[in-house]
Order: structure tokens, then sequence, then C-alpha cells
């Protein structure tokens, strides 16, 4: 199953929003060191990196 940016927000607390802007380094609006932290961890442990990895195959 693909994960979605929903998953991790909900999983990390924070908007659906705020989980894009992180995980595609937009630096439009700062988010905390702490929640950057805890929504890359989040990402990271739900294979959300891996799967944008092979997502062009």
């Amino acid at each position: 199953m693909a994960v979605k940016l929903k998953d991790i927000a909900e999983k990390s607390g924070v908007s659906i929003s705020t989980v894009s802007r992180i995980l595609s380094n937009d630096t439009s609006r700062k988010s905390k060191q702490e929640t950057i932290d805890k929504v890359v961890q989040i990402a990271r442990g739900m294979g959300y990196f891996e799967q944008r990895a092979f997502a062009h195959l």
C-alpha cells in the first residue's frame, strides 16, 4: 500500500500541507525543527522515501 501525505500527517499530528512543505523542502513557511524531525522520522519509518525513489518505474 502506498504511503500518502495524509497518513504521515495523521501519525505526526500536523496538517497535510505541513507535511507537504517539510518533505518538499519548501521554505516559504517555517516549521519548528522538532516538527521537521518528527515528520521526517515518521515518513522514513513508513517507507515514504523508498516509495518515492521507485515511483518513476
